[in-house]
């Protein structure tokens, strides 16, 4: 793997992924209104705020959190020679995986949760994976038996585009 700033050679597949789960949306949210929710219940009740830092704090911080959230992006792209990842804003550079290292590759249906704790970027017992959402990919094993996958939602394209390279490269 090597890191790049651009990438300077044809791209065959291109897809930029975003967080999608409604439910994740909500858990972020959690920060930003039940300090608004004491805050109105207070007021209403002719209570005195207790903290009134500490809620403002928790606001500006969920705030600042779903901010920087709506901003994660997995880019994926494969060009005759290489698959790029970035999972922006993590990584300012594309991760470059030559083709010639990849020894074999298999469009995977998984279990986020159970084989790698979740999505982002994640360790797990079948190697790191970049997901953002679903459970489709594309798992790739490399000539030294490390193993990647790379979340997708449209794998059939991804492992096309990998066969293509692939082949061009014998």
């Amino acid at each position: 793997m090597k890191k790049t700033k651009t990438i300077t050679e044809d791209i065959t597949f291109s897809e930029n992924q975003r967080f999608r789960q409604l439910w994740l949306r909500a858990i972020i949210m959690l920060p930003i209104l039940v300090p608004i929710f004491v805050i109105i219940y207070r007021l209403v009740n002719n209570r005195p705020i207790p903290d009134l830092f500490v809620l403002v704090f928790a606001i500006a911080l969920g705030i600042i959190f779903l901010f920087l959230f709506s901003f994660l992006e997995l880019r994926t792209r494969v060009t005759q020679s290489a698959i790029y990842v970035m999972f922006f804003p993590f990584h300012t550079k594309w991760l470059r995986f030559p083709i010639e290292e990849v020894a074999s590759f298999s469009n995977v249906k998984y279990n986020p949760i159970t084989e790698y704790g979740g999505w982002g970027i994640r360790f797990g017992v079948n190697g790191k994976a970049y997901n953002v959402s679903g459970i489709l990919g594309i798992r790739l094993v490399f000539k030294n038996d490390k193993k990647l996958l790379i979340g997708s939602r449209v794998p059939d394209q991804f492992a096309a585009a990998i066969q293509n390279a692939m082949e061009k490269k014998n």
